[in-house]
């Protein structure tokens, strides 16, 4: 890509890259800490993906596996398909690498996008902290991870 967005954010999560590369892939997971949407693919090189919705009758995003190399890097296109403002963008690229340090892996999602993908890039990526919690929280608990309204102390 040129004239390119890129972000990325790391976490480290006690397991090991199996365990992440189950909770990336299979839906049982993905509706816990992914905003409830559910992965449906063989996650194979070349295949299509969808995210969606727990019921899967509403496709929330798609795209191509551009590399699957379990348990290590999955990178995947993506397609906006819940917003009708966003949908025939310009592709953009998510990439999620996991590297084991230990009894722990460093999990790192990567996005790419055009510039003139500004608006919906930043929309998505402010999302990655409560995701990349969500999924922390759920391998390492079993349960999914709820966050609530933020508040503030008043005095």
């Amino acid at each position: 890509m040129t004239d390119e967005l890129s972000h990325s954010y790391s976490l480290f999560i006690k397991a090991t890259p199996q365990q992440v590369w189950e909770a990336l892939t299979d839906p049982r997971f993905t509706i816990q800490y992914s905003f409830g949407s559910a992965a449906k693919s063989d996650w194979r090189t070349g295949s299509h993906y969808a995210m969606t919705s727990a019921d899967g009758a509403t496709v929330k995003y798609d795209g191509v596996v551009l590399l699957s190399d379990p348990p290590r890097q999955l990178v995947q296109s993506v397609n906006i398909k819940f917003d009708p403002a966003h949908i025939g963008h310009k592709e953009m690229e998510i990439s999620w690498d996991v590297e084991q340090f230990g009894e722990t892996c460093q999990v790192t999602i990567s996005h790419r996008a055009f510039d003139s993908e500004a608006q919906l890039f930043d929309m998505l990526t402010s999302h990655c902290s409560h995701l990349m919690s969500g999924l922390k929280t759920l391998i390492e608990t079993g349960n999914p991870l709820h966050i609530g309204q933020h508040t503030t102390a008043q005095a």
